[in-house]
């Protein structure tokens, strides 16, 4: 389903893989996943990467970066299932679709199955209405609900309510193809931030908030090779640090017959210090 970029501001990668847009105008998610079509189910698993000799190779297992992603038949997600480097269970998110294929229910469960956390999308036709985000921790249930304002085809505001007090508020004067424009209000209407984020090709190319930016480079199979005060989240999505540190990580990739990467490297800062190597099993 069609990622809005406004969806990114106002909650967690599990909004991100919630639909914004409309049917014309859709993408799925093993296409967020840098895959070229849908298919069965991806398994990946990660190294440390050292420097040997010139050569860039595989160190111990990484202590994160392990998982199995299952897609449905139109290649959205159904299951992720997250490991330690022993290969135990760390945890699974679960999802669940409408009939049109937009996203109605994500669940994340520990690795016993109880539930940590879930998010919960109505609609208005094909837009999101109304995001309500329930954790679960502690034995106590905290909900949160995201109201969404439309004007049109535009996302004009955001609402954030906890315990039915407004806690935040955030209105956007720019929200398209190129990108968004937005300030955010605490629940007493004073100013907190304001931000803008570019697009292309309905991918982020830069986000600035306050004194926090961001950057990100792709290539021509739209995956990102460089990430600028940014991370991946499972080899794909982004998301961003926040500190008076700044990182940059740079990417390649080898592929398969069908063009779907198998590996992915991650160097860091301009000296290219080696960091990770993922390989990825792809059943189609």
């Amino acid at each position: 389903m069609r990622r809005n970029i406004s969806c990114i501001l106002v909650a967690t990668v599990a909004l991100v893989l919630s639909g914004c847009g409309s049917k014309s105008d859709r993408a799925y998610d093993y296409e967020y996943y840098g895959l070229n079509t849908p298919v069965k189910s991806v398994k990946v698993t990660t190294y440390d990467a050292e420097s040997k000799f010139g050569d860039v190779v595989k160190g111990d297992l990484a202590r994160e970066g392990h998982y199995v992603a299952k897609f449905n038949d139109v290649g959205n997600l159904t299951s992720v299932a997250s490991y330690d480097d022993d290969g135990e269970l760390r945890g699974m998110d679960k999802y669940k679709y409408n009939g049109h294929d937009m996203l109605v229910e994500m669940s994340s469960y520990d690795d016993e199955g109880e539930l940590n956390y879930q998010f919960v999308y109505e609609y208005d036709g094909e837009r999101v209405a109304t995001m309500t985000q329930a954790n679960y921790w502690n034995d106590t249930e905290d909900v949160t609900r995201y109201d969404h304002t439309w004007d049109g085809e535009q996302l004009v505001a955001v609402d954030v309510v906890a315990g039915g007090t407004l806690v935040s508020r955030t209105k956007f004067s720019q929200n398209d193809d190129s990108g968004s424009k937005w300030v955010t209000y605490d629940g007493d209407g004073n100013e907190v931030s304001r931000g803008s984020e570019q697009l292309k090709d309905g991918r982020i190319v830069k986000r600035t908030e306050g004194d926090h930016s961001i950057e990100v480079r792709w290539n021509d199979k739209k995956l990102p090779t460089y990430l600028k005060n940014a991370y991946l989240h499972h080899n794909a999505l982004i998301s961003w640090y926040y500190g008076d540190k700044e990182y940059s990580y740079y990417i390649e990739y080898e592929y398969d017959d069908s063009g779907n990467w198998v590996k992915q490297t991650i160097f860091e800062g301009e000296m290219r210090r080696p960091v990770s190597i993922s390989e990825r099993v792809i059943t189609y």
